[in-house]
């Protein structure tokens, strides 16, 4: 659920994830990052003021891959395993690989991506 729009007892940082120009014709460009707060730059005007936005902790990833270090250690020595979004999403997935070190990394739509390094033993 959405944040009250009047509260901004929240902390953030000026990193700008993305700007669109105010000239820009091609909405589609104009996209919500996931886990950001939006800034609309509007002179003279009230509502300019960081507000938090719907963050979508429910959104499943589009793909991704299990990668396993060979040798027990974070190196290079690596299996790369492409997942398409029903194999990224296996709810069972973590469960199915031999024991071993490994980083399950997931690609969203948005363009974000989350890695997981886990130690799976027997």
């Amino acid at each position: 659920m959405p944040s009250d729009y009047n509260d901004i007892s929240f902390s953030y940082t000026n990193h700008v994830v993305l700007s669109i120009d105010k000239y820009e014709t091609n909405y589609n460009l104009i996209t919500h990052p996931n886990h950001t707060a939006i800034y609309i730059d509007i002179p003279m005007c009230e509502a300019t003021r960081v507000r938090r936005c719907y963050d979508n902790d429910n959104i499943n990833p589009k793909s991704g891959s299990v990668i396993r270090f060979n040798d027990g250690v974070i190196n290079g020595n690596v299996t790369i395993t492409p997942k398409d979004s029903i194999g990224i999403n296996n709810p069972v997935l973590i469960d199915e690989l031999n024991p071993g070190l490994y980083n399950i990394k997931k690609d969203y739509y948005d363009g974000s991506t989350e890695e997981n390094v886990i130690f799976k033993e027997n």
